[in-house]
């Protein structure tokens, strides 16, 4: 990339008072665009000046200027090697291009109007956007072709989804996903890699609640995906995170203050995040400084794995004894200080770290205490408003008391804000208020609700607990609206984000008491009536504990209200109805990696030979799983020995062996912790766990048969795929019963969305989604949380064209979440990508070699990487080497050549019929295993084959690896495909339609030392003849069976060493031999070196055949059918001098009879055969050998 995208956390701010980095007298009036490169090069074009302003790092703000012969730019944009594309479209009706090596400008693409916006992708695209024609288009840079393609829009202004509005500002991902500023519709829509119709993901009428948009003409990513967006006619810049969009600069209307913008256009990041804004009415560029977040809290806010797990077993903290009845709210602060109170006591609890849980007792005179909150420097605030309706402070300095404010009901929840805001939850008066701590006035502000209970988005009904993030966006559960509400800072509608009438699906709440936010934004709730405590993570929403109902065992809860966390992510919860608080211990295993999801780019590609890891004599017959863990453990089972066999890191043979007593155990799976369940079902229905604390099994699951695989989810479910029975269940670990539930499949094999056959690879995601490889109905299914219905993701009747598959065994993900499958009836590896399917392993058919596989049913990754393939028909585990380097792109160029076809390139048949087609050849070798683009660019039809090893244009068919006729625009081919260093290509290039000429353009983006020959040199006669073939002519027999063929010979004479193509023309189907020295009439299989039928060339013998010099060659002309006779021509090419005369071929072989040739054996074989070199030349009978007078008299007889 050649533009920044830093990695920014969900809670860093930008300073909004901005500098100003160019005023007027610099950039003009109203600038629109500027770019800043990787370097921290910043360029902007002038709108009066044809010329580009360019400001290097460390250069003291001293303008460089680059001129040009353009007219109003409206945008540019900067590629790695220093090229500058600029809109020259409104007179001009062009895109230019200034060549930074040579400092010269070309015209690049022709437009019919401005380019509101440019843009160069990852596969060197341009895109601009067409303002005033409703349309983005597209051209390849690697096009000597200088029009473009229409990638979104119609032509005409309207809304609907594959329609566009005045585009502004685009963005191309590393997906090729487009992101478009739709001006006119309001609203930023996502083209999806070659979709037409849009998703509105930000805007108006998006299908989630976004936020509202007038005008947005700018867009960028971050390094997570995660929008910044220029809102031109709100004057403000906008970003979307974990809990949807706020604003972030010029949020206070519009002006020419340094916190202020009008009609900004474009925003560009530097190398350290500070955010450059094109402020165009106020004739400036404004740069606002990244903020450094140094936390004011008080609280913890510790930072999350997806995956974080608490023991569901809590331990008791403190009980009734301590707490009194009722316990509503606890606070922990950074130095682990745990507060609570005692409200029938009018005490608050303190239990300071260290202490060895001994409690100090802070005395007050306060009733019915709902909430406390307490600030960095240990000052208390309590609210005590039930009876006295007041908030006290207990003041550390001095251990004193007063009253801080009146309230007049009773705040359930209290909060001090980073600027000393203190606020108060009244679920009474269905109101929050607030009040500043630095002001005397004992009066509140009303920041949201209206005083009634409602449900409208400026409405509240019961609002308990409360939180305020750094930005000021307050959070409130709403008790009896059953939802959590946001209300971003100085907004008095809210934005329901979980619970009731949420416009995304969030999860069903019954009565939310608490909330508090981790250091990623991610919310935990406290849900009072469902009696548990949940998460939002990026992947949705799950229960961590209290997940099984209330009650008063360790694992359940009665009536929760609030949670704190302390230092160590421990929670804390205070259990209303059980009178007690509970700590729940955050598992950091949980945290470990369960297995590798690696993330690989785009392109990956693994060594296409496999390592052998493990075989059969270590594994046994027919393995069938394999697990690698976090640690890059490799476990595996032997069925045959009854053994899990463990290898550490590094180690070539297994170094722990667990034995059983299990029959046929099909699948295991590891957690974090070292336990191993593995399947114990073919005899005795059940899933064993193998603790790895004891060294014991124990049974965790009782099944009806085996499971063909195992897996267990971040919310400790195990699943089990049935493959007889036809359905997956699950089972929470810890339930104390060892039943289970039925997730997919009904329990009879069918291929409705609701059934499975032969199900066997599970696997979950951090959504809950069940994906399951459904063998006999050659498909991979995906059944959402929750539901019964599956989805065919890859497959047989899936519903976007995938890839056909037989009976798929194993699945898993990356960190992309592209799917890897093990087809297994194919015998391959098979991986989804941003343009469909691809076979990635095992791609060469079934075998035992190395490149090949034979049944395969499962595959797991390590570290790096590299995958690991159980290899069930050859009874071993295969290990193909990840290729790291297939993802760099640093090292990558592009390799040009030119090639016509013309009358006298070398001719070809593609599909073996009447047709011929002119082509042109080149041989590559490349230095990498990776992916590499080859495509054309010309104004003729193209297309293209690539052959493995060697291309014979006589049997095209042979070694064909890969062949494409309209990958790209314009009917081009284009391939985007792995070559591998052991191989040697062959890349031809042909029309799409017969004898076409014309120029063709290759082009290939690949390393430096790729090696790329000519493979085939065009046509240059050395010899054509006329001859003819007569009833007067000889005649033969060719094939040991008809008598009757006409024939000539010829002798050649090769004056240097070269490939050379013969071939015929004729009106009757010829027939070719060529011989080394001698051809015998009687021994059409002597000598031979070559022969052709006229197969794949219309009927016409040809030869592309390596001649030696000084060697004599014989050519011997007949026809396909016998008694045939006609003209015909011989014509020979070559890059050196040939010559061609008449051979007399003469009889050398007796024979029985005058016609020897033509007798056969008793047992049905030309005599020929059996005489072919024994018969001895100028000999009587008597004189021959045993075997040929014991011949001759049978075939006399």
């Amino acid at each position: 990339l050649s533009f920044n995208q830093p990695k920014l956390s969900s809670t860093i701010n930008w300073n909004p008072i901005a500098i100003t980095f160019a005023n007027q007298s610099i950039v003009g009036t109203q600038p629109l665009d500027i770019f800043i490169n990787r370097n921290n090069t910043i360029y902007v074009p002038h709108r009066q000046e044809p010329h580009i302003l360019v400001w290097h790092e460390d250069n003291n703000n001293e303008v460089t200027i680059i001129p040009g012969n353009f007219t109003k730019p409206g945008s540019l944009f900067v590629t790695s090697n220093g090229d500058i594309y600029i809109d020259d479209g409104l007179e001009n009706s062009r895109v230019q291009k200034w060549i930074s090596s040579n400092k010269t400008w070309i015209t690049v693409m022709n437009v019919n109007s401005t380019c509101s916006d440019l843009f160069v992708d990852i596969n060197e695209n341009l895109y601009c956007s067409l303002f005033y024609r409703h349309q983005v288009v597209q051209k390849p840079l690697n096009d000597f072709v200088i029009t473009s393609n229409i990638v979104a829009g119609t032509g005409v202004a309207g809304s609907a989804s594959n329609i566009l509005n005045k585009p502004m500002g685009i963005f191309v991902d590393m997906n090729l996903d487009l992101y478009v500023t739709d001006c006119g519709n309001d609203r930023v829509q996502l083209f999806q890699s070659r979709q037409s119709n849009g998703i509105t993901v930000a805007g108006s009428k998006s299908l989630n609640p976004t936020v509202s948009l007038n005008c947005p003409s700018g867009i960028v990513l971050d390094a997570e995906k995660y929008l910044f967006i220029v809102d031109m006619k709100k004057n403000r810049i906008i970003r979307s995170d974990t809990n949807g969009f706020r604003c972030l600069v010029g949020c206070h209307g519009s002006g020419a203050k340094s916190n202020q913008l009008i009609d900004p256009v474009v925003l560009s990041f530097d190398v350290s995040g500070n955010m450059y804004v094109t402020d165009q009415s106020n004739h400036r560029i404004q740069k606002f400084e990244r903020m450094e977040l140094t936390s004011a809290n008080s609280f913890n806010q510790p930072q999350f794995c997806s995956t974080a797990n608490w023991n569901p077993n809590a331990i008791t903290f403190a009980n009734q004894s301590i707490v009194g009845t009722q316990p509503l709210d606890i606070f922990i602060n950074t130095n682990n200080t745990i507060y609570g109170a005692n409200q029938q006591k009018q005490q608050i609890l303190v239990w300071h770290e260290g202490s060895n849980n001994k409690v100090t007792i802070i005395s007050g005179n306060f009733s019915d205490a709902r909430s406390l909150f307490v600030t960095s420097n240990g000052d208390i605030y309590i609210a005590d408003g039930l009876r006295y309706g007041r908030v006290q402070k207990w003041i550390s300095s001095n251990k004193t008391w007063i009253i801080l404010v009146d309230v007049n009901s009773a705040c359930w929840g209290l909060f001090v804000d980073i600027n000393e805001n203190l606020y108060c939850s009244l679920p009474s008066r269905h109101q929050v208020i607030k009040k500043s701590l630095n002001d005397f006035v004992m009066v509140w502000d009303i920041v949201t609700g209206t005083g009634a209970s409602g449900s409208a988005s400026n409405e509240l009904n019961a609002p308990r607990g409360i939180f305020v993030d750094t930005n000021l966006d307050l959070y409130v559960t709403e008790c009896g609206n059953h939802r959590v509400q946001l209300f971003q800072s100085r907004q008095s509608n809210g934005i329901t984000i979980a619970g009731s009438k949420s416009p995304s699906p969030t999860i069903a709440l019954d009565c939310p008491s608490g909330v508090i936010l981790d250091a990623e934004k991610y919310l935990f709730i406290v849900e009072n009536r469902n009696h548990r405590i949940i998460r939002s993570d990026a992947n949705g929403f799950r229960c961590l504990v209290g997940c099984r109902g209330s009650g008063a065992e360790s694992n359940q809860l009665n009536s929760p209200v609030s949670l704190s966390f302390d230092v160590s992510g421990n929670m804390y919860v205070t259990d209303q109805s059980n009178h007690r608080i509970q700590k729940f211990e955050f598992l950091e295993n949980s945290c470990a990696l369960l297995f590798h999801q690696t993330k690989f780019c785009v392109t990956p590609v693994w060594n296409r030979k496999g390592i052998t890891f493990a075989n059969q004599k270590t594994l046994g017959s027919n393995p069938t799983t394999i697990f690698i863990n976090g640690k890059n453990s490799v476990y595996t089972i032997n069925k045959e020995k009854k053994q899990i066999l463990v290898w550490y890191e590094n180690n070539t043979d297994p170094t722990l062996v667990i034995t059983n007593d299990f029959y046929n155990s099909s699948s295991l799976f590891v957690t974090s912790n070292g336990d191993i369940y593995i399947d114990n079902g073919e005899e005795n229905d059940r899933v064993e766990q193998w603790k790895a604390s004891t060294k014991k099994y124990s049974p965790v699951l009782f099944t009806y048969s085996s499971c063909k695989s195992l897996f267990v989810d971040t919310s400790d479910y195990l699943y089990c795929s049935m493959y007889s029975h036809h359905f997956v269940v699950k089972r929470y670990l810890y339930d104390l019963v060892l039943r289970s539930e039925i997730v997919a499949g009904t329990g009879i094999f069918g291929s409705t969305s609701k059934q499975l056959n032969g199900p066997i690879g599970i696997f979950i995601d951090a959504k809950f989604d069940l994906y399951v490889a459904d063998c006999r109905n050659n498909r991979v299914q995906l059944f959402r949380s929750g539901k019964v219905d599956g989805e065919t993701v890859a497959g047989r009747e899936s519903s976007n064209t995938t890839i056909s598959l037989d009976c798929p065994t194993g699945i898993t993900f990356d960190a992309h979440k592209y799917l890897f499958i093990v087809d297994s009836n194919n015998h391959r590896i098979i991986r989804s990508g941003p343009n469909g399917f691809r076979c990635v392993v095992g791609c060469y058919g079934s075998g035992s070699q190395s490149t090949q596989l034979s049944l395969p049913s499962a595959i797991s990754f390590d570290r790096s990487g590299n995958m690991f393939v159980v290899d069930a028909g050859n009874s071993r585990i295969q290990k193909f080497e990840y290729s790291g380097n297939s993802c760099d792109m640093s090292s990558v160029i592009q390799w040009v050549n030119s090639s016509a076809l013309t009358p006298k390139s070398q001719m070809y048949s593609q599909g073996c019929n009447q047709d011929n087609f002119y082509y042109d050849a080149f041989e590559m070798n490349v230095p990498e295993s990776r992916y590499y683009t080859i495509w054309s660019s010309s104004k003729i039809d193209t297309y293209g084959y690539i052959y493995e090893n060697s291309f014979d244009p006589l049997n095209p068919y042979e070694n064909l690896f890969e062949k494409d006729d309209d990958g790209e625009s314009n009917d081009q081919f284009k391939f985007e495909i792995p070559l591998y260093v052991d191989i040697t290509y062959i890349l031809v290039i042909t029309t799409y339609h017969p004898k076409t000429t014309g120029e063709i353009k290759i082009n290939i983006l690949g390393l430096k030392n790729v090696t790329i020959k000519r493979f085939v040199n065009p046509i240059n006669i050395q010899f054509n003849s006329s001859f003819e073939l007569t009833i007067d002519s000889p005649k033969y027999c060719r094939d040991y069976v008809k008598s009757n063929y006409y024939y000539q010979t010829f002798q050649i004479n090769v004056h240097a060493a070269d490939t050379y193509t013969l071939w015929s023309e004729s009106n009757i189907d010829t027939y070719g031999y060529i011989y080394k020295n001698d051809f015998d009439p009687l021994q059409p299989f002597g000598n031979l070196l070559f022969q052709h039928s006229g197969y794949c060339n219309q009927g016409q013998l040809k030869f592309i055949v390596d001649l030696q010099a000084n060697m004599q060659y014989i050519l011997v002309v007949t026809t396909y059918f016998p008694n045939a006779t006609g003209n015909f021509s011989i014509f020979i090419s070559g890059q050196n001098e040939i010559s061609i005369k008449k051979f007399s071929s003469r009889y050398h072989s007796c024979g029985i009879g005058d016609r020897c040739h033509f007798y056969s054996t008793t047992i049905g074989l030309p005599l020929e055969d059996i005489l072919r070199g024994e018969v001895k030349p100028n000999t009587t009978l008597s004189d021959q050998s045993s075997s040929i007078k014991t011949s001759a008299a049978l075939s006399i007889i």
